[in-house]
């Protein structure tokens, strides 16, 4: 112990003494082994780190946006991608411009639906797949740690990416746009539309891959390999093409879904635009909340796991972030409650399995309904207020009844379209006994049954328009410009209507029905009492006065009596020269107008009219042409032409067919108004013009004179014998080698669809 103390009291010493001798200041020299003078450096001065300069991060920012873009535009994949989305794209130009051996112009419209189909899957390719690859370029290059250290915010590598993709996404849609205005310009159509192609095609599909850019980069931070973040996001596609079968059709919920835009020349984007940018407004709201997400939880250096970074997301919450994300969760929050009640409240959202069930319950409950005798319409009063910019139709009329059974009517039977709501609806004597509101009929018990022969009349005022937009399935008949409804559309039907019944076989299967709701058989005398178009009337008489706005022109069957211009409202009235079918057509549109007049083997004139589209003027004088012939033909071959008038009618491209009404026949924009017909190429061309409008023309006769009972067979009599009448016209233009080709291509077209 004591030897201890000894030692341990001299080190104290010794260090004491080295302690206040040693003085590292005092002197820059030391000694080597050898005992030679050593100069020693002094050490420098540290400074503190300088922080970034305040613009440090957006010129990173831009920086990184040309790294990530120039990645992905000088991948070889996605050259491949470009080049096989425009050679796709090219296959469907030839298509447009040319269609079952018919040459037609380009138009923009008819190109961007082309574009829009054949083309737009591929960005949405880029937008997945490159998601994928500028998440996990720095870790497959090993890079990530050296990147993740420098002083750069996380938003400075998650916003680059995003606006790289748009840029990128946005340059592949422009080429295509570019190609499809080149071919246009090579097949010698020069009306060029570029803020159509802009409005109509790079927009709507640049935003939509944009969204699901953001959700790719969104679900690669989350997961652990790129390969499992492309395996989910190509289950959420399947997904959302497969759930949309089963019943979750809401747009709402399945992502990145907005409603379709129906093209139209005439239209243009009309009111559907209104609804597909409610919809894509609250999906990007939604997207940018994940581009936050992705901010809050990109993975920084070595660690990867997903509980840390949502540990620290909240801190990241904090500041700037927050109030971005919280401004986001309101734009989502809000715009999603307004399409809910646009979608839901102002209209009924149904689904498709429950629409079949309500179809399938409605046949059970009203078809035995069908045998209860009713009257017969003879003369329609009708007064229609069109609103077209309001999409709004306002009717009022009067339906004169006759009781043509040999018994007694007991109870009226009155179906509407459900859309159409029923303001008013009277019958004196009578009282409403049953309303099934989900089918849109109501049945009245009359005080006193309605004796054969008698005479009564029913009054009526309805309203049919769209308020807001549903989720789907929106009305393209009542538009800003080119409004076209018939009868039955504004104005209620007698009897039970059983085209609102379920018509497919294995649909009618699942619901317990008979395969087929099958009409009378031929032997079936009964059924000769009405025919095929309505079971309510054979032949009415009408007055109607149609009212729209100043700058249209309204058109109505009949002869006009007035047509005057006043407050801002264009009214004309007009009167049946003769019987016609109760199922006529009311237009209005801004048209443009060319008159001729054919003159019948009597000697009376017939006003001949075309109202078409002021640009589509191309094949104006051949319909008129057509019909002057077909008028020729017929009158000599069958009868008298019963009207004093003849009209073709322009409407929009939302459908694809012509239809012939009482001396007016609608006729699709998307068909004979751009056919691009020659005369030098007659020989080798069918013209399609002349034999559509032969055939509506002939419906004059086989439908509007002469026309099939409600039985087997039915359409014999109007189909049949106007396509006979149309090849006589063709035939006596062009000689039997056209008629050879085109039934040829007739019996193409059918053993091709079979």
């Amino acid at each position: 112990l004591y030897n201890r103390i000894l030692w341990l009291s001299l080190g104290a010493v010794l260090l004491a003494v080295a302690y206040a001798v040693f003085r590292p200041e005092a002197s820059r020299q030391t000694v080597d082994r050898k005992g030679k003078s050593v100069s020693v450096a002094a050490l420098p001065t540290l400074k503190p780190l300088a922080r970034p300069a305040p613009g440090h991060s957006w010129a990173a920012l831009r920086a990184m946006i040309r790294l990530d873009m120039l990645f992905v535009l000088r991948s070889p994949a996605f050259a491949v991608l470009l080049a096989l989305g425009l050679f796709n794209a090219l296959s469907g130009l030839s298509s447009v411009a040319e269609m079952g051996g018919v040459p037609y112009f380009p138009v923009t419209r008819a190109v961007v639906e082309m574009l829009t189909g054949a083309f737009a899957i591929i960005p949405l390719i880029v937008a997945i797949y490159y998601g994928g690859e500028l998440v996990w370029r720095d870790r497959d290059y090993r890079m990530h740690e050296i990147v993740d250290a420098t002083a750069t915010p996380s938003w400075v590598f998650v916003l680059p990416k995003v606006l790289a993709m748009g840029l990128v996404l946005l340059s592949s849609l422009l080429i295509a746009m570019l190609g499809a205005v080149l071919f246009q310009l090579i097949t010698g159509y020069t009306h060029l539309e570029l803020g159509s192609y802009l409005l109509w095609f790079v927009l709507p599909v640049l935003i939509g891959s944009l969204q699901y850019a953001i959700l790719s980069i969104f679900v690669q931070t989350l997961v652990p390999s790129k390969a499992a973040g492309w395996a989910i996001m190509l289950l959420q596609v399947v997904a959302s093409i497969a759930l949309a079968t089963t019943g979750f059709e809401h747009r709402l919920y399945n992502f990145g879904d907005a409603a379709p835009v129906p093209l139209s020349d005439m239209n243009g984007m009309g009111h559907f635009w209104i609804a597909r940018a409610w919809h894509q407004f609250y999906w990007t709201a939604f997207a940018l909340m994940l581009l936050v997400g992705a901010h809050l939880l990109w993975r920084r250096g070595t660690e990867t796991r997903l509980r840390p970074r949502f540990a620290l997301a909240p801190k990241r919450l904090h500041g700037p972030a927050g109030v971005v994300m919280g401004l986001f969760t309101l734009a989502w929050v809000g715009s999603g409650a307004y399409i809910f009640y646009n979608s839901n409240v102002l209209n009924r959202y149904i689904t498709e399995p429950e629409q079949e069930q309500l179809l399938a319950d409605a046949e059970r409950l009203l078809l035995p309904l069908e045998t209860l005798p009713q009257p017969k319409i003879t003369h329609v009063s009708l007064d229609v207020a069109l609103h077209p910019r309001e999409r709004v139709a306002l009717a009022t009329g009067e339906y004169t009844l006759v009781n043509r059974h040999e018994v007694p009517v007991l109870q009226l039977i009155v179906s509407t379209p459900r859309e159409l709501a029923i303001e008013k609806l009277d019958m004196s004597g009578s009282r409403l006994e049953t309303t099934y509101e989900e089918f849109g009929v109501r049945i009245y018990t009359l005080d006193e049954p309605m004796a054969p022969g008698e005479t009564r009349t029913l009054r009526f005022v309805t309203r049919l328009q769209e308020q807001g937009f549903p989720n789907s399935n929106a009305q393209t008949r009542l538009v800003t410009n080119g409004t076209f409804i018939n009868n039955a559309e504004i104005s209620p039907l007698l009897g039970i209507d059983r085209t609102i019944f379920l018509r497919d076989r294995a649909t009618r299967r699942k619901y317990d029905l008979p395969e087929e709701l099958r009409v009378a058989r031929l032997e079936d005398e009964t059924a000769n009492s009405s025919h095929y178009l309505r079971p309510d009337s054979d032949w009415v008489t009408a007055d109607i006065r149609l009212s729209t706005d100043a700058d249209q022109t309204p058109v109505a069957p009949g002869m006009t009596v007035s047509d005057t211009t006043a407050d801002g409202r264009r009214t004309v009235v007009t009167r049946t020269e003769s019987p016609i079918q109760h199922f006529f057509s009311l237009q209005s549109a801004r048209y443009a107008r060319a008159d001729d007049t054919w003159v019948n083997p009597e000697g009376s004139s017939v006003a001949l009219a075309v109202y078409y589209h002021p640009e589509h003027e191309h094949n104006v004088q051949r319909m008129l042409d057509a019909m002057k012939i077909s008028l020729d033909v017929f009158s000599k071959r069958f009868s008298p032409f019963q009207f004093q008038q003849a009209r073709i009618l322009e409407f929009p491209a939302y459908a694809g067919f012509a239809q012939s009404f009482a001396n007016t026949v609608p006729y699709s924009e998307s068909i004979g108004f751009i056919q691009n017909f020659r005369e030098e190429d007659q020989d080798d061309l069918i013209d399609l013009v002349t034999y559509v409008t032969a055939h509506e023309i002939a419906h004059q006769w086989w439908a509007h004179q002469l026309i099939g009972a409600n039985k087997q067979g039915m359409t014999l009599l109007s189909e049949t014998f106007s396509q006979y009448s149309a090849l006589l016209v063709m035939e006596q233009l062009y000689g039997k080698p056209q008629i050879r080709r085109f039934l040829k291509r007739e019996l193409d077209r059918y053993l091709r669809s079979r």
